[in-house]
């Protein structure tokens, strides 16, 4: 059975009327209406499973808003009751790839990640989800056809979704030059997949950050690396000569 992850669990029980009871209603209704994929369930009738769980999802979510509930317990809900959908998806794409399969999943290097608000466990109804389907270089061509199928699985349950398909190296080269990328994708979750290679995108964007922000201090200032570094040394000079000249005048008072 798919799982939900700790933040959406955190962001529901927050406030009440949402909380632990509402969890366990979604969960044993992922339970029953959405089984183990077992290779032998033809794509439309995950996609009508799929539907029909949204559906009763949906409205409970409506009531449980007309309760009382606010909008961030909502789109935290919301984003509990995603989860399932995608990685039940997922898993139907790509048996193989489950949880259970962690040395399939290190090498064929594929990872499914919420990013930008869906990445928050923050997803207001009716927003798309945005989804980044990392792989490695090497299997891409594998790959592709995994993440159609994911796709029509999630558009045929009526979702809206924006996606992209890259490497680690992709996602860094995209988001130096797209700032919305950028901070999208310093919000993520690994919803399935190797968490290996999720942790690789998360520290190669970290780095490349530091680096960015390093650059930045400089530009900030209007000076390039290159003049930077030399202003730093003509004030370190200036300042040794400046102590040099009062250790001079001291043992100059001290020979008088």
């Amino acid at each position: 059975m798919v799982v939900a992850t700790d933040i959406t669990r955190m962001n529901v029980t927050r406030h009440k009327p949402l909380g632990s009871s509402y969890l366990k209603k979604v969960e044993v209704h992922a339970g029953t209406r959405l089984p183990e994929p077992n290779g032998e369930v033809r794509p439309a009738e995950v996609a009508l499973s799929l539907k029909r769980f949204l559906k009763i999802e949906d409205h409970r979510l409506k009531m449980a808003h007309l309760l009382g509930a606010h909008g961030c317990q909502t789109a935290g809900a919301r984003s509990f009751v995603i989860d399932f959908v995608v990685k039940h998806a997922f898993l139907n794409a790509a048996p193989d790839l489950g949880a259970r399969n962690e040395g399939y999943q290190t090498r064929n290097g594929c990872a499914l990640i919420a990013i930008g608000g869906y990445g928050r466990a923050e997803l207001a109804p009716f927003s798309d989800i945005d989804l980044l389907f990392l792989y490695s270089g090497q299997h891409g061509n594998k790959m592709k056809p995994v993440l159609e199928q994911v796709l029509r699985l999630l558009w045929d349950s009526g979702l809206t979704i924006g996606h992209s398909f890259r490497t680690v190296g992709e996602c860094v080269t995209a988001a130096r030059n797209d700032p919305h990328l950028r901070t999208a994708l310093a919000q993520t979750r690994l919803l399935a997949g190797s968490k290996a290679l999720y942790n690789s995108l998360v520290e190669a964007g970290e780095k490349d950050r530091r680096k960015h922000t390093a650059v930045c201090k400089v530009w900030r200032r209007g000076l390039s690396p290159g003049t930077e570094y030399q202003r730093k040394r003509r004030r370190s000079a200036r300042l040794s000569n400046r102590a040099l000249d009062s250790l001079c005048q001291i043992r100059l008072q001290d020979v008088r």
